[in-house]
This record gives structure tokens, sequence and C-alpha cells, in this order.
């Protein structure tokens, strides 16, 4: 039987904590979820941690300040502090993906109030911003990741585009000419990488996947998986699962080649989904709550729910240490996981 202790003082301090352990006694890990509010009104949108001390999650429009922000963290989460953003003294409207390439280094995709669109860095820990780019075309940019200093790349309306000088010039090196297009990136190594995005319609849910293996100077589509998959997460190059809208849940062993479906969670899923697959107990958020595996999907079992009203954990999820898992709510917070083996 789980056992379940619950704490049930609100600890008000400028955030919310709602702390929730949950252990067992058949050698899984002993786990407390940790859930802090960091935004009053802005929406979060993503988030990215430089180490397991320094993070940072990107949103929307804080009213009380009159501007978008970011929230930094730099105890591993335990307490977090707003930042407005500005960018070259213009002030954001949206700030949609962030990627911290180092605890000062740090690069966002924004909108801002007189509606430019493009891609932003700060050197100084996301206290101050600088435009970068030959951006001429007026629409969101997403799915960001950089290498290094120089080497990055972004979505832009269902294309791929590749920077080779830290981020002053931009050219294409994936152009999508269907519907849906990419709008997420990563990398798995060096030279592996796959873009992946989707839609819906009347019709059925449809995605794309594409894989670069040299680093992202080309990129092929895999026609193997055609589904509207909302998260991808992978384990090395080769090993990796897929979220799709419809519920389902798949696998690769190679690369993305071929694909065996795991399990159907219509019922407890919610189509959109954010992942942690590494070690034999995986997990998954959806909707408002977070899932564990210890047998590769086939038997789920919900360990959190948030209290928060609306939330739709399938934001992001990232690892930060071997036993430190964060998954990003929409609605203004951040669960904290923290394993004990």
């Amino acid at each position: 039987m789980k056992a379940i202790v619950i704490n049930k003082t609100l600890i008000i301090t400028g955030i919310l904590l709602l702390p929730l352990t949950s252990c067992r006694k058949d050698h899984q890990p002993c786990e407390s979820f940790t859930e802090t509010k960091v935004f009053n009104t802005a929406g979060t949108s993503d988030m990215s941690f430089a180490n397991k001390y320094v993070g940072f999650i990107s949103g929307g429009i804080e009213f009380d300040m009159g501007i978008a922000v970011i929230a930094k963290t730099i105890d591993g989460g335990v307490s977090w502090v707003k930042i407005p953003v500005y960018i070259e003294s213009s002030p954001s409207a949206l700030i949609r993906n962030i990627f911290a390439k180092g605890v000062d280094s740090v690069y966002a995709t924004y909108t801002s109030r007189d509606s430019r669109f493009g891609v932003c860095f700060s050197k100084d820990g996301g206290l101050t911003w600088n435009n970068l780019g030959n951006f001429t075309v007026d629409v969101g940019y997403s799915g960001l990741y950089f290498k290094n200093s120089k080497l990055g790349f972004v979505c832009r309306a269902g294309d791929i585009l590749q920077t080779k000088d830290g981020g002053s010039t931009w050219d294409t090196v994936f152009d999508y000419d269907g519907f849906g297009g990419i709008g997420k990136l990563f990398f798995t190594s060096d030279k592996i990488g796959y873009a992946y995005g989707g839609f819906v319609d009347d019709y059925g849910s449809f995605g794309t996947l594409v894989k670069t293996t040299d680093g992202g100077d080309t990129w092929t589509e895999l026609t193997s998986m055609q589904k509207f998959v909302t998260c991808f997460s992978f384990v090395d190059d080769n090993t990796g699962y897929a979220f799709t809208f419809d519920n389902d849940i798949y696998k690769t062993t190679d690369g993305g080649d071929s694909w065996v479906l795991l399990n159907n969670i219509t019922g407890q899923g919610c189509s959109y989904y954010s992942a942690i697959v590494t070690g034999k107990t995986k997990y998954f958020g959806t909707g408002w709550s977070i899932f564990k595996t210890t047998d590769d999907f086939k038997t789920i079992k919900r360990v959190y729910e948030s209290p928060v009203y609306n939330a739709e954990l399938s934001v992001r999820a990232v690892q930060t240490s071997e036993n430190t898992l964060f998954f990003l709510s929409s609605q203004q917070s951040i669960i904290k996981i923290e394993l004990n083996n």
C-alpha cells in the first residue's frame, strides 16, 4: 500500500508551497512533491535549467508589473524571483521559449509590445536582453536550441532556421510546405537531433517528425510517425518515447525508423504531455496529474494531482539531477519532485 502524507499548512510568502510525500515499501523511490506558484497572472510557457541550481521559467504579462516576465531560481527551485524583460528597452509582451546555455548565457524567443517577433539573448542571467538576428518575417518563433555560443536553431512557421554566428544571421535548413509544421526541436547528441509538430482538424490529428544526423545542417522527414505527437522524450540517440494527441504511447529503439505501441491511456491522458523517461521509473504529466510507470508503460499510476484550478502539467518536464525532476504547469506554478531511493 502507498502511504500518502499531505501537509495541509499553506506557507504564503509571495509563493504557494504545497508539499506532498509518497512512499512505497517495495524498493521504489520515495517521492516528495512541492508545487510552487511563481507568477500571479503570467501564463507559463517554457522552462530551462543551466545546472541543478540555476533555472529559468518564461511567461506572459504579469499584470501588476505591466510587462512579460521570466522567473529565475539560484537554489534549485526552492525560491523564484520575477524579472521583467525589456528587449533593448522595448517592453516584451510574451517570452515564449527559453534556453539556458549557462548560468549567465540565456536565449529566448519573444513577442514585443510593438508586434516584433524574434530571438533575444542575455549575457547576465536574464537581467538585460539584446535582440538577435536578421528576422524579417513577423511570426511566432519556438523550439529554441543552442549547441554552443555560435551554433543555434529555432523553429518558425514550420521551418527550421540555423545560425552559425551566435544569432546575427539565420538561414533556413528545413523548409516545410505542409500543414502544422515544426514547432519543437532537441538534440540527443552532437550529431543527432529531432524536431516535430502537428495539427488537429475535423478529420483527425496529423504530425511531422524530422531528424538530423549531421549536427543540424540537413534534416530528413521520418514517415514512420505521422501522428500528432505532443511530446517526444529520448533516452539516447536511438531509444525514445512518443506521446500522441490521441493518447497513444509509442517507443522506438532504432532512432525513429520504427515505432511500437506500448499503451493507450484515453480516460487518463489529456492529449498533451511532458515526460522524463530516464531510468526504470518514468514520469509524465498530462492534465492536472503526474503519472509514473516502472514497467515501460504497461501499467501507469497517478502519483500527484495539482490543486490549482485548470492546471495543465504538459508544458515542460526537466530532470536537473539523478533525484530531482520538475514539471511546469500552465497555471503559474511548478512542481518539484525529489526522489529518495
